[in-house]
């Protein structure tokens, strides 16, 4: 699985989640792949997409591959297999986003 990110503004990123969600129900919904968004600023956010495999990241443009370890601790979700219970492992919902 790779994890990779690209800054938004406002809500700039619909139609990269259209894309994500489509993927991610073609491929069958794997339960490593999420979509979730880390707000920056009133009018910046970062979205953060993980993939089974780095040859899909040709699909988002603009999104550059990043280390685990650099994934924010709070995050809104986008799209996420809720079965697996690897989002809850990895972040949190913002206080006052629940």
């Amino acid at each position: 699985m790779i994890w990779a990110k690209r800054e938004f503004q406002f809500a700039e990123y619909g139609p990269y989640q259209d894309r994500f969600e489509k993927l991610h129900f073609k491929l069958g919904g794997p339960g490593e792949m999420m979509m979730v968004m880390a707000e920056k600023n009133a009018r910046l956010s970062d979205v953060i997409i993980s993939l089974p495999d780095a040859a899909l990241l040709s699909m988002f443009d603009g999104f550059e591959i990043i280390d685990e370890s650099e994934l924010p601790k709070e995050v809104s979700i986008l799209c996420v297999n809720h079965a697996t219970g690897d989002f809850e492992k990895r972040f949190q919902i913002p206080s006052g986003r629940r």
